[in-house]
């Protein structure tokens, strides 16, 4: 060990004095503690907080989020009274929200596409095996599919979503601009 060594120093052949270290590991567990102590003091109240309640930090700053928009929204429409055009905040959010749902779209027919050829082409097995392994996926998709479209279609029955909504305002410019055209 260190502590064999001894505690004077001796000379090297170099001429330099070498000294002996003796590290105490009680300091070093001390430090330790101390470290982690600190990164403890690093987190902010409200990491502490969720924790303390047995939610992630994650999820807390996600509800957090939701809920001070939900309070925000509430505290602006009754602040500020409604603009005059009512079109415009459609007009503004409308552009990006079509352009999103029309990317969004011409993702998902490749994407499925592409991972049931991949997980196809990834088998190792023999070929009646192969072909009802990919009878089974096209089956599946399609289930799948039909299922999707009889939700939505019982959704929008029931909910009957933009029913007493005035849309008067929003298509009259483009009734003007159809009726206009030969």
């Amino acid at each position: 060990t260190l502590g064999e060594m001894g505690d004077s120093p001796e000379p090297s052949s170099g001429g330099h004095v070498v000294r002996s270290l003796e590290i105490d590991t009680i300091s070093l567990l001390h430090v330790t503690e101390n470290e982690n102590s600190s990164s403890e003091n690093k987190k902010n109240i409200l990491t502490r907080g969720f924790e303390s309640i047995g939610i992630d930090s994650e999820l807390g700053y996600t509800l957090l989020g939701v809920i001070s928009g939900i309070v925000l929204g509430f505290i602006f429409s009754a602040t500020f009274p409604p603009p005059p055009d009512r079109t415009l905040p459609v007009r503004i959010v409308g552009f990006p929200g079509a352009i999103f749902l029309n990317l969004l779209k011409m993702m998902v027919l490749p994407l499925i596409s592409g991972s049931m050829v991949s997980g196809v082409c990834a088998l190792n097995g023999s070929g009646s095996e192969t072909g009802r392994l990919a009878r089974d996926t096209l089956i599946y998709f399609a289930v799948t599919t039909i299922i999707a479209v009889i939700l939505g279609l019982v959704l929008v029955t029931t909910i009957q979503p933009g029913v007493g909504a005035d849309l008067g305002s929003l298509g009259s410019s483009s009734n003007a601009a159809s009726s206009s055209a030969p």
